[in-house]
């Protein structure tokens, strides 16, 4: 199950990312809640991109003489 932020972290977040000033201690709240959810330590492996299938592009019909 996922952790969640507090609503005050919530709130801090969403008004910084709507363009307030933060403070020092604003920013080590919204860094340390960031850490405390991580499930995983330490780094990650990037995870592989599958190549995506090219459509094939129609076939252009020949052009036909008109009469």
């Amino acid at each position: 199950m996922a952790k969640q932020s507090s609503n005050a972290l919530s709130r801090l977040a969403s008004r910084i990312l709507k363009g307030a000033e933060a403070t020092r201690k604003d920013i080590m709240q919204l860094a340390a809640s960031v850490l405390s959810q991580d499930e995983t330590r330490g780094t990650r492996k990037a995870k592989k991109r599958k190549a995506k299938k090219r459509k094939a592009a129609p076939k252009k019909r020949k052009a036909t003489k008109r009469k």
